[in-house]
């Protein structure tokens, strides 16, 4: 365990570092944005897509929606939605860049719409079609690394080859060539850590240091703020459990998970881990979205771990991004403990030191050097159960502080968005 005075890491980038050898100072475009999204619209992208739009003269969204229709709930009046495809099959992949190419030309050159840059934010389709859509009219490019897909982890492969599958060992690496690809022909990158950056620059055989940016996604501020709510007054937790359970959490300590239940993000190691604390007063609360079909042996293996254990708490139902500030302020430490390194800055560590909530967090890529110099998170081995252990001890124990107001400097959302619409006009220089 790493050491600064205690077992932890506690306490990155400086709170002013905002890209790989550039410098960022929030001055707004006027760059008329072609966004590319064929991801899920949850509540976080509508928060996003507001914050782009203060700082751009108009947005064009080529997005995908789930068949529903607009999944929007507010759309911000200089953004115009166009719906490419109703369907996010992801066997359909293959024909999405098509499709985008076929409205892309028509706005382009039809609707003589001039975009000044075409923004990338999702995982996989949404890259190549900036980069070709860029190519093809001489506009500029930027991509979003919002996080690396975990088929480029070297866990991933190790996982493929163990497993005698050659199928997920040939993803890996077309995904690989995929990447090198894309980073050769844009014009900029966004990375929300150094990691992220710094595992793209080791994939490529090029130098992609200029045009490189870290900037975090950051935190609403004015919506994290502590408020001292307590399991008692908690209207949330009086929605969404039963008066038994309220009981069972009152006056005791509460540690939480709240983000994807998936094996990625260590939560059936945290649970285990949890479960070995000696002092039962310290419950754990477990919330998330259940997960696919081809996570059911995880899924089955967390819930025995959660039958077995009298202080853990499961709670496998998605919750609106609007309420986890109040079960971060119920909260004594908020806990990630993911072991594949492919996280970048997570925005849950994001808003929990924001809101002077201490974390427990997996020292690894993606989270070490975006949080490491913040005091009050505490960096550990997400595979030692006595590390764990000894922070919560700590936490509880000495009653640890978050350097709010670093947090607040590094994870400002407003400020990173305007961050964000500065590399606009690098892409087209």
């Amino acid at each position: 365990m790493a050491s600064n005075g205690e077992e932890f890491t506690e306490n990155g980038l400086s709170p002013d570092t905002s890209g790989t050898g550039h410098s960022c100072n929030s001055v707004n475009s006027d760059a008329v944005v072609l966004l590319v999204s064929f991801g899920v619209m949850y509540d976080l992208f509508e928060e996003r897509l507001t914050q782009l739009s203060k700082n751009t003269s108009e947005i064009i969204l080529f997005c995908a929606f789930n068949g529903e229709g607009n999944e929007l709930s507010e759309v911000p009046p200089d953004v115009t939605i166009v719906p490419l495809t109703n369907n996010r099959d992801t066997r359909l992949f293959p024909i999405y860049p098509l499709v985008f190419l076929f409205h892309f030309l028509y706005w382009r050159y039809i609707m003589r719409k001039d975009f000044d840059v075409i923004h990338s934010i999702d995982y996989f389709v949404g890259p190549i079609c900036a980069v070709s859509g860029a190519l093809l009219s001489g506009i500029g490019s930027v991509i979003s690394v919002r996080g690396l897909p975990k088929e480029l982890t070297t866990e991933y492969r190790v996982e493929a080859r163990n497993n005698r599958d050659i199928l997920p060992f040939l993803l890996s690496y077309v995904l690989m060539i995929y990447y090198i690809v894309i980073c050769y022909f844009v014009d900029e990158l966004i990375f929300k850590s150094e990691s992220e950056s710094q595992f793209v620059e080791d994939l490529c055989w090029f130098d992609i240091n200029h045009k490189s940016h870290i900037i975090p996604t950051g935190v609403n501020i004015d919506q994290f703020v502590p408020s001292k709510v307590t399991v008692e007054s908690s209207s949330l937790i009086t929605d969404l459990f039963d008066p038994a359970f309220r009981n069972e959490f009152a006056g005791k300590e509460l540690v939480l998970y709240a983000g994807r239940l998936v094996k990625s993000k260590g939560v059936l190691s945290l649970a285990k881990h949890h479960s070995a604390l000696e002092c039962q007063d310290t419950h754990l609360l477990i919330v998330g979205a259940p997960p696919h079909r081809d996570h059911d042996e995880f899924m089955r293996e967390l819930e025995s771990v959660v039958q077995e254990s009298s202080n853990i708490h499961l709670h496998p139902e998605y919750i609106a991004h609007d309420y986890i500030s109040e079960l971060i302020d119920i909260a004594s430490a908020v806990a990630l403990l993911p072991s594949c390194e492919n996280e970048g800055a997570p925005k849950i560590l994001q808003e929990s030191l924001v809101m002077n909530t201490p974390c427990i967090a997996a020292d690894i890529n993606g989270i070490k050097e975006t949080f490491h110099d913040i005091s009050g998170c505490l960096l550990i081995d997400p595979n030692d159960k006595s590390q764990y252990k000894r922070a919560v001890e700590h936490i509880l124990r000495d009653r640890i502080t978050v350097d709010i107001e670093l947090a607040r400097s590094r994870f400002n959302l407003v400020a990173n968005y305007q961050k964000v619409a500065e590399v606009y006009p690098r892409s087209v220089g």
